[in-house]
């Protein structure tokens, strides 16, 4: 059998692969579902928020436990590891010789090109033969050693990334009831997503940020020291190198625990080659399609929008129109193309969402040429580093945010097909307009609609909310390895009521170029 072609990003497939099993298991059970079907389903069976299935938090924090215990050992190595001192001959400038012997004399009188000069007193060398002593940190033990460090941190970075959407999820979940800035329907979607994630979430929840912090820690510990010598010399190696007892390995005890988890390492698997059967990307992304597909729906019942309970949902040919005062939306499935979100009330914006698995979004005008019907195009992606990308939208099913970025898309939709503006896309309120500061605002919730133009004239929308003044996000509170969260915050700054970007500030990006003009300070209205 030939060997099967590497695949980049292997690992990030197999994830993805796992935590979208149960939408490929609903998905095949319920080919043909109702709306009243599909909310009954999106609380109990239907996971549209999850974490992976296949996590063992028992045997995580056994591993976690064995890593710690060894860390010292593992410290002490790093500082002082055994080497092998070589020797060797080298030709080196006569300033930089220490040791000489008979075989330096022999060489220069076998060598007159490394003589300098001839004097009365002597011979006078500019370069000489010399022994010089070198320190080898390629033993077979250090190699074994540089393996384990390299399974630890692949075991701590990846436990840090599964295990940080829940931890973070938790802090999301616990909201305030008498919070007037989300949707009203919001703590209803966030309850239906709790109960679909897990029904004890309680009794792992503190294993888990445990397991969290420890992971942290033992990266903590071991990144800073990677530029040591034992390490850093030795990048270059066999990374499969089968275990096996030595001398040092008995003898010495820091390398005797290298040797103990070293084994206990690879009895659990942690290092193992997955690169032999390559993730069926195809069946992949249709899962994904199927899972936005699913969270379009659950997103736009969250939003007010609304239809017939007896209104079919089909997983393939998805065609459903939902409707909200005077809006509607109607969902189009156009397998090849993407997800086409038709926004209509006195104008008509047409969205195109095309979900895609691969690390390598393309543009859909692109592939679907110039001439394609659509306002706006959008990628859709599960993996975190697009967060705050403006040109794709991060929608995961174990990040419990993920319908509020749809949202986001379904209330710039709505402003931009309104031009009267009398409703409020919001909530059930009325918009009142400011003719002499030139906004329209909700009594009700409070968002305000301002039209602006960017410095080279070219007008655009933006949304804030009113008496909403939140405390900037800054970045050096956090470490590099918590860029996530601190885009995480950035984004969540004015609760998803942004149609544009927004700084770490609360300020409008503006759209076209980018930058955070300077705008009118307009009065405000307290929120309590």
């Amino acid at each position: 059998m030939p060997k099967a072609a590497y695949q980049p990003h292997q690992k990030e497939y197999r994830r993805l692969e796992s935590v979208l099993g149960p939408i490929a298991s609903f998905s095949a059970k319920h080919a043909s579902l109702t709306v009243k079907d599909f909310n009954y389903h999106s609380v109990h069976d239907l996971p549209l928020f999850s974490i992976e299935p296949n996590l063992d938090f028992v045997a995580m924090e056994e591993t976690c436990d064995r890593i710690e215990a060894a860390l010292p050992a593992l410290k002490r190595i790093f500082a002082k590891p055994i080497i092998n001192l070589t020797d060797a001959d080298e030709v080196l400038p006569v300033e930089n010789v220490h040791i000489i012997n008979q075989a330096t004399i022999q060489h220069l009188g076998a060598h007159t090109e490394n003589v300098n000069d001839i004097t009365a007193k002597g011979l006078k060398p500019e370069r000489l033969l010399t022994r010089i002593y070198l320190d080898d940190y390629a033993i077979y033990e250090n190699l074994v050693f540089c393996n384990l460090v390299d399974s630890i941190l692949s075991f701590a970075r990846n436990g840090v990334s599964l295990l940080r959407g829940l931890v973070y999820a938790n802090e999301t979940i616990e909201f305030n009831l008498l919070e007037r800035v989300n949707h009203l329907n919001y703590f209803l979607s966030i309850g239906k997503l709790h109960m679909g994630y897990v029904r004890d979430f309680d009794k792992y929840y503190a294993s888990a940020k445990r397991i969290y912090e420890k992971m942290k820690a033992i990266a903590a510990v071991i990144f800073p020291r990677l530029h040591k010598p034992v390490y850093r010399l030795n990048k270059t190696r066999n990374k499969k190198l089968p275990l096996r007892k030595t001398n040092i390995f008995l003898m010495q005890k820091d390398y005797r625990q290298v040797y103990r988890l070293e084994k206990w390492m690879l009895e659990k698997g942690h290092g193992k080659d997955e690169r032999a059967v390559p993730v069926d990307l195809g069946a992949l992304r249709l899962t994904y399609y199927e899972y936005v597909e699913d969270l379009l729906v659950f997103a736009l019942q969250s939003f007010s929008f609304a239809t017939s309970l007896s209104t079919p949902i089909k997983a393939e040919g998805l065609d459903i129109v939902m409707a909200f005062k005077g809006w509607t939306v109607r969902l189009i499935d156009e397998r090849g193309k993407g997800i086409f979100l038709r926004v209509r009330k006195k104008k008509e914006r047409t969205i195109l969402l095309v979900p895609e698995v691969t690390f390598e979004l393309t543009d859909p005008l692109a592939s679907l040429g110039a001439s394609a019907s659509f306002d706006e195009a959008i990628p859709c992606t599960p993996y975190e580093k697009e967060i705050g990308n403006p040109k794709a939208l991060f929608l995961s099913p174990e990040n419990v945010e993920s319908f509020r970025r749809l949202q986001q898309v379904f209330l710039r939709a709505m402003i931009y097909c309104d031009p009267e503006r009398k409703d409020c896309p919001f909530c059930e309120g009325s918009l009142t307009h400011n003719a002499r500061e030139g906004y329209d605002e909700c009594d009700r919730c409070h968002t305000r609609i301002v039209d602006a133009r960017c410095e080279d004239g070219t007008p655009y929308i933006y949304t804030t909310i009113d008496g909403k003044r939140p405390e900037p996000i800054r970045k050096s509170d956090f470490s590099n390895d918590e860029e996530w969260l601190y885009k995480r915050k950035v984004e969540a700054l004015l609760h998803f009521r942004n149609i544009t970007p927004i700084d770490e500030k609360g300020e409008v990006v503006c759209p076209v170029c980018g930058k955070v003009h300077k705008k009118k300070r307009y009065p405000t209205h307290s929120l309590t």
